[in-house]
């Protein structure tokens, strides 16, 4: 999870998606069963999904890539190896003249923009993706393997 628990909250409130008080609750879920509040929070609803990525991006000073919205050209989806995609949770959904477009989970990690940038020639955009979002998306290498 890149953002704590506590500024996931924060964001969630601000954007009014749930009552302090129920907000709360999960927390304390999220506490004892030891995972994140964004994992309590997808488990409790799984469209939370879509209404997180946004508000993460923004708190990131990120784009927000939707990629259950995107069509992924195959030649552009091998950019990246499976192996890496997978172990960095990212993924290369656009390639044309004004560049490449990454879409990742932690849009910290600039080794991998880098190394894209290397590979392709041009220039890099990060976009912020759900954990769903990417793993979703993963499975298009498994689909290409059957």
């Amino acid at each position: 999870m890149i953002l704590p628990d506590d500024k996931l909250k924060e964001l969630v409130l601000k954007a009014n998606l749930l009552p302090e008080k129920e907000l709360n609750e999960l927390q304390q879920k999220s506490v004892s069963s030891v995972t994140s509040l964004q994992t309590t929070l997808l488990a409790q609803d799984i469209s939370f999904d879509s209404k997180l990525g946004p508000l993460i991006a923004q708190s990131l000073n990120v784009p927000y890539a939707n990629l259950s919205k995107v069509t992924i050209p195959e030649e552009i989806f091998y950019i990246l190896p499976e192996k890496l995609a997978r172990k960095k949770k990212i993924i290369v959904f656009e390639q044309g003249p004004d560049g490449v477009k990454l879409a990742t989970t932690d849009p910290t990690d600039t080794l991998i923009a880098q190394l894209v940038a290397q590979k392709t020639g041009q220039k890099v955009t990060v976009f912020y993706a759900t954990e769903k979002e990417i793993e979703n998306v993963l499975q298009l290498y498994k689909r290409d393997l059957q």
